[in-house]
């Protein structure tokens, strides 16, 4: 019972010095100074700082210092992370700006989010590729291969421009895939709405060959010249492949003709 006792006490008396260094508007625990209290909240907090920093170049670079430091502030304060891992700190931090309040002007959310995912593809581990690639397979008979780490995206503005640092604050609507090539570097398209909807039909049917999903999107959007489609289809196909965003085809196991 005393041993229970003792690190209830311990957990209870760690929990409330966690809060004073989080939130400087809460009690400092009796048996720490206040400037030794100060010292603590200093340091962790700008440990946070820096990894937000890193993280989100484009984000600081249209914030004050005052501003800045208020959101990663309130993020210190009150987010209540799930993760131990401290390169996984960023994308809690792009999911809390997504919330209320957020940041103002409400463009910041979106690019926060966009820097985050250009550092989740450079930082995951690589998947292997299927064992059936083949780097310079044919595109409409074979199933095209996504790169092993991408992400496809829809944003209410022109995040990749303003990343770029474009003076832009206007919506603008942009469909963009981001990967990672096969030097390690993460590269970002910007995306017609047809071209968009083909990376999301070859992400979500990985077995059709690349001439069975040309027809499809055809179907989809009602196009008058299905067989041009193709043919235009398989020049994107190829463009794709030449910037590493397709790695090649593998066998098509629902028709690749």
């Amino acid at each position: 019972m005393n041993a229970v006792s003792l690190d209830t006490s311990l957990a209870g008396r760690q929990r409330c010095f966690a809060a004073a260094i989080r939130d400087p508007e809460r009690a400092t625990p009796a048996d720490v100074s206040p400037r030794r209290m100060a010292i603590y909240r200093e340091l962790f907090f700008n440990n946070i700082l820096g990894v937000l920093e890193d993280a989100f170049p484009a984000v600081r670079a249209r914030l004050s210092k005052d501003d800045w430091e208020a959101a990663a502030g309130r993020f210190f304060a009150g987010h209540s992370s799930t993760t131990p891992y401290f390169h996984r700190l960023p994308g809690e931090f792009a999911a809390w700006l997504e919330r209320p309040p957020g940041l103002d002007p409400p463009y910041l959310a979106e690019l926060a989010r966009y820097e985050w995912s250009q550092l989740h593809l450079a930082l995951s581990p690589a998947p292997a590729p299927p064992e059936a690639l083949i780097p310079n397979g044919d595109l409409l008979t074979g199933a095209p291969v996504l790169a092993s780490l991408f992400r496809l995206a829809a944003y209410r503005y022109p995040v990749h421009r303003m990343c770029e640092g474009e003076s832009l604050q206007d919506e603008e609507p942009a469909r963009l895939l981001l990967w990672r090539d096969d030097v390690e570097q993460v590269r970002t398209l910007a995306l017609s709405p047809t071209s968009a909807r083909l990376l999301e039909l070859i992400a979500s049917s990985p077995q059709l060959g690349g001439r069975r999903l040309l027809l499809r999107l055809a179907g989809e959007i009602n196009h008058p010249e299905p067989e041009r489609l193709v043919e235009q289809g398989r020049t994107l196909l190829e463009q794709l492949r030449e910037k590493g965003a397709l790695v090649g085809t593998q066998p098509a196991t629902q028709g690749g003709a």
